[in-house]
């Protein structure tokens, strides 16, 4: 008999504990917004540590880049990703972006900034010069000019500054290239000693024109070049970048993506390698006292 009612206790007591489960992600909305509604955000605010998000979207790229309550993004993605940039800025509270950036304007590095629009004001959309008068992107342009954002173009040798986050552009020159790809906006960000550089889509073509011209691409931090193809990652430019670590920005796709090929590529350099299909999302951070990694899974 007590067996009985010890285990119609134990069912009373799971019933009720899944109940209140229930009710707790019915008033958070959903599972993804139970971390922020319990106080679990990103370190955004710290002025000691830069916070890089490389978000799990999919065969897309975004980066979200916080340094005591200042937000940079690159790139957007789209919105066909797991985990929209959408999600995260509404779990960590980020009601502003004091600066976006994109690559160039292919749908799966910009198509999800209308959304963003919405939830987050953008204070200056930053684009490569290359697109300057462009119809591509003509929509998304418009909604952050109608939102209210400041939009500015950029080039090689340019340079922006956003609290201890220092960005510089190092190709392309002008629209030098014939691709859009390879007219990526390819920039690099330092802060605190370290460094991440962001490739977008661009080829080797623009890689061995970065090791030409000296451009300073060493880094701790790479995002491999077009959701890891083997039209970048060449085995000079690896060398030339050195990192310690490299994320692939990937999801499900039918174009073989990531390359075997670079991924072993970069593995070999000693570099550690970070999926985004694999790992979820990837988030840095970076400090004086070095790099911190943390990864969903894997």
């Amino acid at each position: 008999m007590r067996g009985k009612r010890g285990k119609r206790l134990a069912a009373v007591v799971i019933a009720a504990a899944l109940a209140a489960t229930s009710l707790v992600i019915t008033l958070c909305g959903a599972w993804d917004n139970i971390f922020y509604a319990f106080g679990y955000k990103e370190n955004i605010n710290d002025e000691n540590t830069l916070t890089a998000a490389f978000l799990n979207v999919g065969t897309a790229d975004c980066c979200v880049l916080s340094c005591g309550g200042k937000t940079a993004l690159i790139d957007a993605g789209d919105s066909l990703g797991k985990d929209s940039c959408v999600k995260y800025l509404r779990k960590n509270g980020i009601e502003k972006i004091d600066l976006a950036i994109l690559s160039h304007f292919d749908s799966d590095h910009c198509a999800e900034l209308e959304n963003i629009i919405k939830v987050s004001k953008i204070e200056r959309l930053v684009l490569c010069s290359a697109f300057k008068g462009s119809e591509d992107g003509g929509n998304i342009v418009s909604s952050a000019k109608a939102s209210g954002a400041d939009i500015e173009y950029m080039s090689a040798g340019g340079t922006l500054e956003l609290g201890k986050m220092t960005i510089t552009a190092l190709s392309p020159s002008g629209d030098e290239y014939g691709s859009d790809n390879d007219n990526s906006l390819v920039c690099k960000v330092r802060a605190f000693g370290k460094s991440i550089l962001f490739t977008g889509d661009a080829g080797e073509q623009v890689e061995r024109d970065l090791i030409a011209t000296g451009a300073d691409i060493d880094c701790d931090i790479l995002k491999a070049a077009h959701h890891g193809s083997k039209t970048g990652c060449c085995e000079e430019f690896i060398a030339s970048v050195s990192p310690e670590y490299a994320v692939v920005s990937v999801g499900e796709n039918s174009y073989g993506l990531p390359s075997n090929r670079v991924i072993k590529r970069l593995e070999s350099s000693g570099a550690r390698v970070l999926r985004t299909d694999k790992n979820g999302n990837i988030i840095f951070e970076l400090s004086d006292d070095g790099i911190n990694l943390r990864v969903d899974y894997g």
